[in-house]
């Protein structure tokens, strides 16, 4: 009743958005978000320009997670204007949040493959960061970021030194997993030595993450060392890394920053056997892949999947 009879309560649909999303009820979530934002005179005037900010970032945050990239994006794009629209003074700076607006945008642009976006978005991101690390946190994944969509473009030099910056970063494992992909750059330079040289170190970093990694993140760890036993073409270790992090499903199942670990396990399965040139194999992940994808709503890994099972 207090939703009909009090304006001021308009925030309470962002509130009863955020817990629909926090239950992965993302149709529902967007409803709510919808309401509140058809009404953005109410909430500006109750909590100004940073509260429109969160919730656009809310509802952006949402999207990312349901699969609607290009609206959270939009989404996003809105909530960093009104954030920087939200500016009181230079001393006090930008609200902490337009962080976590920045970081997904980046995040979805990436995962649409728009590489040349991506970059201005970590761009953007960095440009925050490095203005008050202590207020804003530090800017090494984006240059890790930068560093892979450069890789993307076959821009290698500006590859590398970008991927570099994150080679001292353990968080995320951003340290085994910039060696990879810097094994990858230096692989596609011709550099073959140098490659397996860094993708070893990878891989030992990988294995010290898995020893450690508590049942939480033991996933993720099984998945990264997979990824550089597949580079080594060492597939038989890497099958049986992939189908740990499968085997982890209760964890592994769960959309993270419209990631999937359980659903990328599948499809590294098929591309291993499919390097392997076990191509019935591989057919049978990659068709798993597209249908674990669809009822998920990740319609671009659908796509990969189903291109690598056309090329088969």
């Amino acid at each position: 009743m207090a939703l009909d009879l009090d304006p001021s309560y308009v925030l309470a649909y962002q509130g009863m958005g955020n817990l629909f999303y926090r239950h992965g009820d993302w149709d529902l979530a967007n409803k709510e978000y919808d309401v509140a934002l058809s009404r953005q005179k109410e909430i500006l005037m109750k909590v100004g320009d940073v509260g429109l900010a969160g919730v656009f970032n809310s509802r952006g945050r949402n999207e990312l997670a349901w699969g609607k990239l290009e609206e959270a994006i939009s989404d996003f794009t809105k909530a960093v204007e009104y954030y920087r629209k939200g500016v009181v003074n230079k001393e006090v700076g930008l609200s902490k949040d337009v962080t976590n607006a920045l970081a997904h945008r980046t995040v979805a642009s990436w995962e649409l493959g728009r590489w040349e976006d991506t970059i201005k978005f970590a761009d953007e991101t960095i440009e925050v960061k490095k203005s008050n690390p202590k207020k804003y946190g530090k800017a090494t994944y984006y240059y890790f970021t930068k560093g892979r969509c450069y890789y993307k473009l076959a821009q290698y030099d500006k590859a590398i030194p970008n991927l570099e910056k994150a080679l001292s970063e353990a968080k995320y494992g951003m340290d085994a997993e910039a060696r990879l992909w810097l094994g990858r750059v230096y692989r596609d330079k011709g550099d073959e030595q140098k490659a397996k040289e860094l993708i070893k170190e990878a891989l030992k970093l990988c294995n010290e993450n898995v020893q450690k990694a508590n049942e939480l993140k033991l996933y993720k760890a099984y998945i990264r060392r997979g990824l550089c036993y597949s580079e080594l073409d060492e597939f038989d270790k890497a099958i049986s890394d992939f189908q740990e992090t499968i085997k982890w499903r209760v964890f592994a199942d769960k959309p993270v920053n419209h990631a999937n670990y359980y659903l990328d396990a599948h499809k590294y399965i098929g591309i291993a056997y499919m390097k392997a040139g076990n191509n019935d194999k591989a057919k049978e992940y990659f068709q798993k892949t597209i249908e674990l994808a669809k009822k998920r709503n990740f319609q671009e890994v659908a796509e990969e999947a189903n291109n690598l099972l056309v090329n088969l």
